[in-house]
This record gives structure tokens, C-alpha cells and sequence, in this order.
């Protein structure tokens, strides 16, 4: 036995640095697959290419992690068929829960059993995100636009972007500025890993550069010339809650029924309204406040809360709050929350949902 010894130190003395790397050994530089002096045009472009005018595909084969603070980690499996530019419908499920979550071209919708069994599939017209900020902090929120690019099914236009570096992390930055629904100022951020070439992270911030959402994106793959992320994790730091997504057997542009983009009503209780439920929690808690002459409650109409957001934030808004452009975000603080209005709670709607629109 003494006599192997020797062989064996022999045998790995001649593999040499193969499999002993010695002290102060580097690494082989790594060959990046796009140059850090990209135009917006150009890096755009490269981008749109992946993705190859990609305008649907699905998945039969999904995996739906669920991370909450106090809980144990839910696991899901099901099905998710996305299209562009603001489909989708993803359910899944578990011996004792069941996540169904979509948007059509005109609404959006949840359904998450056992938390929305008393007000069934609750739903909205996209026209009605705004009123999603009366609801409590600890909803995360999700635009189903931003998740069908996400997703790789948009097309960017390097119009609507600045281009910026981070030389440390060797990352391309694309951001962006638009207003959300309820009328705050939002910055999408993503970010293109020149080693890989591909996108490894989109980020959305409020006009405080805090993070509400992030998607990481991972182990791309090739789908019939349509370069797709097979894990997606959505990270909600206000709420210190997290989503993993991931995909299996995808199936690029196929055909898929009408009937997969309608509101579901098969969990028999009765479908609600998201106006309903926010109209509702606003007259009980302030029933003597009527309008002039007309004997009800002041919220009569969706717009009229939204719009009422909309001003209020833009008068808290301080001077050149919009043309903020510090490239910078992950320096800046991630918790809290610049809403100006006051939030309207609804009991009926428990810890969950995962999805709402900004």
C-alpha cells in the first residue's frame, strides 16, 4: 500500500496544472462575446436578433417557486402560454394550492386557492391598474407588457433608451423612463452581460431609484432560432417575497386557442371586479363622505380615483424629479415607498395574490 503512493503523486505531478493549480496561477482570459463601446443602436439591435420576432410560445412543463416571508416555500407545477405584446396565462399547482394568473388584450386576472375562494377569479380592465395602489404594500406588482419582454417577446426600440456602462461587472445598461397607470414615474433598467452576451437582469425603479421588481434571467437556450431564459426569478425587496420560474420543452410561436386568453370561471365562486372590491372598501370606511347632491358614496367611477392619484403624486413630485439619470441603482435604497395617497385596505384579499399590474 506505501508503494501506490508515490504512483499516484507521480501521476498528478505529470498532469501538472491541469488539476493542481499552483499558487498565483491566473485564469484564461475569457473571450467576451460583445465589446463594452456598443451604440444604443447597435446593442439594440444585437438584442432584437435573439430574440428573432418572437410572438408567442408556451410551456407544459413549468416550475413555480414561491418564497414569503414567515411561510414555507410553496413548489408548483403546471403550464404558462405567453404572447405578445400583453398575454399570458400561467396556472399551476399543488396538492393544497393552485395559482391561476393571466392577462388578455383588455383585462387582467387572479385566482389563488385556498386566499381568493370567497371572491373567485378577481379581475381588471388595464385601463383600471391605477387603483392597484390602494391595495396594501404587500402586493407585489407585475405588468404584464414588461413580462412579455421579460420573456423575450418584444422587440426594443433604441429610441426609448439610454445606454450606459458598468466597466466593474462588464454589463451594458438599457434604461428607460415611462409612467405607470396610477401616474408615478418608473425606471426600467436592463442589463446585457458582454461575457455572455445576453440579458441578465431587468429592473424596475421608482422615481426614489428604489427597486420594486426584479426579473434574473438565466440558462438561455435556442428555441427554433429564439433565444429564451428557462429560469426567470422575480425578487419583490419591499416585501421580501420571490417567484422562481422555470421552463422546460418550449414551444415557439405555436397555435394556441382563443379560450386560453378568457377570464377563467370555473373555480365556482362568483368573479369579481378589482373596482368593486376597492369601491367597496372605500365606502365602508368612509361612509358620510358624499358627493354634492348626490346622496352616495364619492367613489363612483374608476377614473375618478385614478385620476385623483395621478394629480396628487405629480403635486408631491419635487422640481426635475423626471430627468434624474444617475446610471447607479444599486447603491441607492430598496425599501420603503413613495406613495402619496393613502391606501385603501381589503380584508377579503389576504396575503396573496403574486400578480398585479404597476
Amino acid at each position: 500500500m506505501i508503494r501506490v503512493f508515490p504512483t499516484i503523486f507521480m501521476l498528478l505531478a505529470a498532469a501538472g496544472c491541469h488539476m493542481l493549480p499552483g499558487p498565483g496561477r491566473r485564469e484564461a482570459p475569457v473571450d467576451p462575446a460583445l465589446p463594452m463601446t456598443l451604440t444604443p443602436e447597435e446593442l439594440v439591435d444585437y438584442l432584437n436578433g435573439q430574440s428573432g420576432n418572437l410572438r408567442a410560445w408556451k410551456s407544459h412543463q413549468v416550475r413555480l417557486k414561491v418564497r414569503q416571508p414567515r411561510m414555507f416555500d410553496q413548489t408548483l407545477t403546471g403550464s404558462i402560454a405567453c404572447e405578445s405584446p400583453n398575454r399570458f396565462h400561467l396556472v399551476a399547482g399543488n396538492t393544497i394550492a393552485l395559482a391561476d394568473l393571466g392577462s388578455n388584450s383588455e383585462r387582467c386576472w387572479f385566482h389563488v386557492k385556498p386566499d381568493s375562494d370567497d371572491v373567485g377569479v378577481v379581475s381588471w380592465r388595464h385601463k383600471d391598474a391605477g387603483l392597484l395602489e390602494q391595495l396594501p404594500a404587500t402586493v407585489p406588482y407585475i405588468n404584464p407588457e414588461w413580462l412579455t419582454l421579460v420573456l423575450g417577446m418584444k422587440q426594443l426600440n433604441a429610441e426609448d433608451y439610454e445606454l450606459t456602462t458598468d466597466t466593474e461587472k462588464r454589463q451594458l445598461l438599457l434604461t428607460a423612463v415611462e409612467t405607470s397607470p396610477g401616474g408615478r414615474t418608473l425606471r426600467r433598467i436592463i442589463r446585457v452581460d458582454t461575457v455572455s452576451g445576453v440579458v441578465s437582469e431587468h429592473a424596475v425603479f421608482d422615481r426614489d431609484a428604489r427597486l420594486i421588481v426584479r426579473a434574473r434571467l438565466s440558462h438561455h437556450q435556442p428555441f427554433n432560432g429564439h433565444l429564451i431564459p428557462c429560469q426567470v426569478d422575480l425578487e419583490f425587496p419591499r416585501m421580501d417575497m420571490g417567484l422562481e420560474l422555470s421552463f422546460r420543452a418550449i414551444e415557439t410561436d405555436p397555435q394556441i386557442d382563443s379560450a386560453m386568453w378568457k377570464v377563467p370561471r370555473e373555480y365556482g365562486a362568483r368573479n369579481t371586479d378589482l373596482v368593486q372590491l376597492v369601491a367597496a372598501a372605500h365606502d365602508h370606511r368612509h361612509p358620510r363622505n358624499t358627493s354634492a347632491g348626490s346622496g352616495r358614496g364619492s367613489f363612483q367611477t374608476a377614473s375618478t380615483l385614478q385620476n385623483r392619484n395621478a394629480r396628487n403624486f405629480r403635486e408631491a413630485e419635487p422640481p426635475g424629479a423626471e430627468v434624474i439619470r444617475e446610471p447607479v441603482w444599486e447603491t441607492a435604497s430598496e425599501t420603503g415607498s413613495d406613495f402619496s395617497q393613502k391606501r385603501v385596505n381589503t380584508p377579503r384579499i389576504k396575503r396573496w395574490p403574486w400578480f398585479h399590474p404597476w
